[in-house]
């Protein structure tokens, strides 16, 4: 059976004014318009196709468009520039990623999120580092901005890394949630997930793996259960430590520590996390279903995905 892509088909009211207007602010060919079907082509990719509905047939909606400028700071400015509404400025995300988003108005229900690897400042990195620690996971990864000479250290969490995890997440996940779903309900992610309580009766069940660099925490990850599936409840990264391949090494290590014979594991996220859909889709998380969220929100609906593990876990 073929798999080739030939063309992207987004079911637009005014598939003329969403051509010009992706002409306007990314500069692709238009290559064809005829009013109710149009399309562009990008400098390199698959050709997108605008059609408008048939009797009774929706628009597209909640469609994201991964776009990989060099820049991102660049795209972003020039597509607000050139008429864009801001989403999301460019700032840097979890699983090593810059990313930004904006909106056209003549493209309603679809989101450009220009997103590229977040790359390490010149001479950051240290090409022969020291051999880790018997007993550790002391791989290749490397962090920058202060504590490029010190391997990461992944292991996990002991009672007194219980407070050091609770810093973590008091600095991290606001600023990470705060533009995706609301610093109010940001903060409540902290409140509620990040508690001393909560994370002692993790840590003394060996649920956490933390990974340390330069003495101090730079990733957790977190396990818990739902029903009779393990489930990777956290994976965040400091920013400073984005960029090195360490989100699937964190992944690998809480897959470790599964018990033999576990055949899946599954993760959530939020909707409007789509840094992190893309990271556990590369990953191996395939989408299963989606929980709507009380508020109506649906950037806070919870995305369930499960990973097929086969025989995987501890000995």
């Amino acid at each position: 059976m073929a798999d080739d892509i030939r063309a992207l088909t987004l079911i637009v009211t005014d598939p003329s004014a969403a051509a010009a207007a992706l002409h306007s602010i990314l500069d692709w060919e238009i290559e064809a318009d005829f009013g109710t079907f149009a399309s562009l082509t990008p400098a390199t990719g698959i050709p997108l196709w605008l059609n408008a509905p048939a009797d009774g047939e929706a628009t597209s909606s909640g469609i994201v468009l991964h776009l990989t400028p060099d820049d991102v700071d660049r795209a972003f400015t020039a597509a607000v520039d050139r008429g864009a509404r801001a989403v999301r400025a460019p700032q840097d995300m979890d699983f090593g990623e810059r990313s930004a988003s904006v909106a056209l108005t003549a493209l309603p229900g679809v989101t450009l999120d220009f997103s590229h690897p977040i790359t390490p400042s010149p001479g950051s990195l240290d090409a022969t580092p020291p051999q880790g620690e018997a007993g550790h996971d002391a791989g290749s990864a490397r962090v920058h901005d202060g504590v490029a000479t010190d391997r990461i250290e992944i292991r996990p969490a002991s009672p007194g890394d219980v407070e050091a995890i609770r810093d973590f997440g008091a600095d991290v996940i606001p600023a990470h949630y705060g533009p995706i779903i609301g610093e109010d309900a940001a903060q409540g992610q902290v409140d509620r997930w990040w508690t001393r309580d909560a994370i002692e009766r993790s840590v003394f069940q060996g649920h956490h793996v933390v990974a340390i660099a330069a003495g101090r925490i730079v990733g957790v990850a977190e396990r818990g259960r739902h029903g009779r599936d393990h489930v990777l409840y956290k994976l965040y990264l400091a920013p400073e430590a984005r960029g090195h391949g360490l989100g699937p090494r964190l992944v690998d290590s809480i897959i470790e520590q599964l018990p033999v014979g576990t055949e899946r594991l599954l993760t959530e996220h939020f909707a409007g996390n789509t840094r992190a859909a893309a990271f556990y889709a590369r990953e191996g998380f395939v989408e299963d279903h989606i929980e709507p969220h009380p508020s109506g929100d649906v950037a806070q609906d919870t995305v369930w995905r499960v990973r097929d593990l086969g025989q995987a876990g501890e000995s």
